[in-house]
């Protein structure tokens, strides 16, 4: 197959796009299409970014050892295992060219980047279509037959569209595959949500211990989301030393800046006042989650249970797409994800990000004002 250049992926955020097609100026858009913590940072981060800014006419370290050992550190690994990345995404790209013409089981709908990351490196994706019948879970028996023609399997859990954390029995029959030389791609860019980075070495959820004790396993983390650093960019890969070292050869130097790097060495590290933020965060974010999904319940929309910091929203219940509710809402200064790059034109879902409470009754109330 020839290499190819496919379209760019739709992804949530374009606050200049939707600015522009709904005539309000960005600064008043209450964006519900980025699923970003805003939860507000602790000093140390702003100490942080003064003094990253003081050396910023130092190049980084391109190996971004003292980065990876933080990493390596917390989470019970070790430093030849990490690579960082501009965002996961540079590592997810990064993996593929380091294997090229790869066929991949995708568990779709979910991250768009996966195909596009395949196509443009010669490989092909086989789809398993999650259904919401059965609440976006995947069919082992399904998988198990794909498998067979493939080279191995991507997965988001939880996964973006839907929130749906892999079971504990589901990572370890995947990581089955991985025994039998199958490459098992694990991307838990929303884990943070869930549990804490310093218990993955006790975690039935994450993949990462099991990735670098094997050359089959690569598991992508993001600090984009949870952290609240879209604009900063920085991403973790965890695997064996030789598939680790076959995915930094792919890389350019010097892709993280100074900032990202000295944010991410605090945001690992073992920080008693560190772990109470995040430990802070993911419980407003539970409670908050729960909230906006019975209000919008009560309005009669079918929202799926989540994992994750966003609920992914049926609202054919109304009579109309999601691109006719992303446009009533966009021009009430509220924008949510049109999620008809996952499920293709016409489609009925979008996607919500879950933000604080007063935000949240913000768009409850336009939500009463569309329907009625």
């Amino acid at each position: 197959m020839a290499n190819v250049t496919p379209d760019p992926i739709a992804h949530g955020g374009n606050i200049r796009w939707a600015a522009k097609t709904f005539g309000i100026p960005d600064d008043k858009l209450l964006d519900f299409s980025a699923n970003i913590n805003r939860t507000p940072w602790p000093r140390r981060f702003e100490q942080v970014l003064s003094t990253s800014l003081f050396n910023r006419q130092d190049y980084p370290d391109p190996e971004y050892e003292a980065l990876r050992e933080t990493v390596a550190a917390q989470t019970g690994t070790c430093c030849s295992c990490v690579s960082v990345g501009n965002g996961s995404i540079e590592l997810l790209y990064a993996l593929f060219r380091s294997r090229p013409r790869l066929r991949m089981v995708l568990l779709e709908p979910t991250f768009g980047e996966y195909r596009r990351a395949l196509e443009m490196t010669s490989g092909q994706a086989i789809v398993h279509r999650l259904t919401a019948s059965s609440q976006w879970r995947l069919d082992r028996s399904t998988v198990n037959g794909l498998l067979q023609d493939a080279d191995g399997i991507i997965v988001c859990t939880p996964n973006n569209p839907t929130g749906r954390l892999l079971d504990a029995d589901s990572v370890q029959w995947l990581l089955s595959h991985a025994e039998r030389g199958k490459l098992i791609v694990f991307d838990e860019a929303f884990m943070d949500y869930v549990e804490d980075v310093g218990a993955v070495s006790s975690s039935s959820r994450s993949a990462i211990i099991h990735a670098v004790s094997g050359e089959n396993v690569f598991v992508l983390r993001s600090l984009t989301k949870f952290f609240g650093m879209a604009g900063l960019r920085l991403g973790l890969g965890f695997g064996g030393r030789k598939l680790t070292a076959s995915v930094r050869r792919q890389q350019e130097p010097w892709t993280v800046n100074c900032v990202a790097e000295g944010l991410g060495r605090v945001l690992y590290s073992p920080d008693p006042s560190i772990e109470a933020w995040r430990e802070d965060c993911r419980r407003a974010m539970m409670e908050e989650r729960e909230q906006l999904r019975t209000s919008m319940l009560q309005l009669g929309l079918d929202v799926f249970p989540s994992d994750a910091s966003f609920l992914l929203v049926d609202v054919r219940s109304w009579g109309m797409s999601a691109a006719d509710l992303q446009y009533k809402l966009g021009r009430r200064g509220l924008l949510v994800r049109d999620c008809s790059s996952f499920f293709g034109e016409n489609a009925t879902y979008v996607r919500i990000a879950v933000r604080s409470s007063a935000d949240n009754s913000r768009l409850i109330a336009a939500l009463k004002e569309v329907c009625s």
